[in-house]
């Protein structure tokens, strides 16, 4: 399954596919309604933003699945911090030779 997600890559975006991309990851967030308690306000806050946010981090394969995904995280919280089970998973799980791409949030 990984290298025919590679071969979807190859075939849209050549310069990826012989490095062995499997799979584009990035975040987004959504704005939602400011949660009562000031606590939760403060950890969804996003003051880059002005605005209450949630956080969320995909990862999708080149035929447009989603192989995983961290959403509704704090708006205060980095893409990075957030996908710190994803490069656990991509650490003990990847087979040797293929890679994801990210931007440079994701350092």
């Amino acid at each position: 399954q990984i290298q025919h997600s590679v071969d979807l890559c190859c075939n849209r975006e050549s310069l990826l596919g012989p490095l062995g991309v499997f799979a584009a990851v990035d975040g987004c967030s959504m704005a939602v309604q400011a949660p009562s308690l000031a606590e939760l306000q403060n950890s969804y806050y996003n003051g880059w933003t002005s605005s209450t946010k949630v956080s969320n981090v995909f990862a999708w394969t080149f035929d447009g699945r989603i192989a995983w995904c961290h959403i509704n995280g704090p708006g205060t919280w980095h893409d990075s911090t957030l996908s710190v089970p994803l490069y656990e998973l991509l650490h003990h799980a990847t087979p040797s030779g293929f890679r994801v791409a990210v931007d440079s949030a994701f350092q």
